[in-house]
């Protein structure tokens, strides 16, 4: 509780007796909130094995702006090598 209002303190107006965090760190907590947030909705669409989706979830939530950025990247090139094709089907089977 005191955490949230920590933050909640940061977006204060000078105005109002309070100190005013600087603009680039309002934004900075604004971007990295956004993209936890995206990745955390792709993560759970997305189907992992239970140990990999939990260590995503750490590493998202851990790590601002790094980790959700890492989780992007990881995945699109994990997905692109699992379908390769632009259709979106799984690559066909050597062998078939």
């Amino acid at each position: 509780m005191e955490h949230s209002m920590w933050i909640l303190s940061l977006t204060a107006d000078a105005a109002s007796g309070g100190a005013a965090a600087p603009w680039w760190l309002r934004w900075g907590l604004l971007v990295a909130g956004a993209l936890a947030l995206a990745a955390l909705m792709v993560l759970v669409q997305t189907r992992h094995r239970p140990p990999r989706g939990a260590l995503w979830a750490l590493v998202i939530l851990g790590v601002p702006i790094l980790g959700p950025t890492t989780y992007f990247i990881v995945e699109t090139v994990r997905h692109r090598r699992e379908y390769p094709s632009s259709s979106g089907e799984p690559p066909p089977t050597p062998g078939r």
